[in-house]
């Protein structure tokens, strides 16, 4: 895909672009956001968690910042309301991590180097994905394991031919075989794709989250193959879209991806 970073080099500008990008089998398209620089040779992934999007506070400002700090930034919508694209009905995390490397594989020769960060969900989509393909990775926020939220969530009932969770005022529609995939994630499902994970890895928690609540600094990290680091931002409960949590996130994120 050169043509995408060519036409921003001709113009010697920053560019936004929205690209279509079609899924593997031809049934659907990946709606994804390039945010690019000229000359820049380093590119990071940003997949988004649950009900999340290419729109996230955090993801939208690292978009703004890090191509003139030397990287470009590229979000890619899991699922969208635009035409052709996935709807959250019909998709598994086994589905997102496919998506990821359909991504992944159609950017990565425009890069010297590929990162990725995921947020929330966004991890567990990541860990399915070919993630020893990427230099680094940066896990915000990370759901660690999958089982304890959506499938063991109280706030689940069935609507139809669907899982429906509410709340804070929003409903999120999951499918029969996202709740069960979700039911199979488990504490040691989680260990393992840890374990098989060579890539170096950051994890930064939220400090008034659900996971350093119930675990402690204990993530994906815990059991990594590869180098990791970790960090707490204090302030934030789950997005890092508080005041000061923001650009905390985005420079803990930058500097660990500056070291690979």
């Amino acid at each position: 895909n050169c043509s995408l970073r060519s036409r921003g080099e001709n113009r010697g500008e920053e560019m936004e672009i929205l690209q279509k990008i079609p899924t593997r089998d031809g049934a659907a398209t990946i709606y994804t956001v390039f945010n690019t620089h000229p000359g820049n040779s380093k590119a990071i992934l940003y997949v988004h968690g649950l009900g999340g999007g290419i729109a996230d506070v955090a993801a939208t400002i690292m978009a703004s910042q890090l191509p003139q700090r030397g990287y470009d930034v590229i979000r890619l919508g899991l699922y969208s309301w635009r035409e052709g694209a996935r709807c959250l009905t019909n998709c598994t995390l086994a589905t997102h991590a496919r998506d990821v490397d359909t991504v992944a594989s159609y950017v990565a020769p425009n890069y010297d180097k590929l990162y990725a960060c995921g947020h929330s969900y966004g991890a567990p989509s990541l860990m399915l994905s070919r993630l020893n393909n990427f230099a680094a990775i940066s896990l915000w926020d990370p759901t660690y394991i999958p089982k304890e939220t959506v499938a063991d969530d109280p706030a689940l009932r069935v609507l139809g031919d669907a899982f429906v969770i509410m709340g804070d005022g929003a409903e999120i529609v999951l499918s029969h075989d996202f709740v069960e995939e979700s039911r199979l994630f488990d504490r040691e499902r989680s260990i393992a794709l840890s374990a098989a994970c060579t890539t170096p890895m950051q994890v930064i928690h939220a400090g008034e989250g659900y996971w350093l609540r119930q675990h402690g600094a204990q993530s994906y990290h815990s059991n990594a193959a590869g180098l990791t680091d970790y960090r707490v931002i204090q302030g934030s409960v789950h997005c890092f879209d508080e005041e000061g949590t923001t650009q905390l996130l985005i420079d803990y994120t930058k500097t660990w991806f500056d070291g690979f």
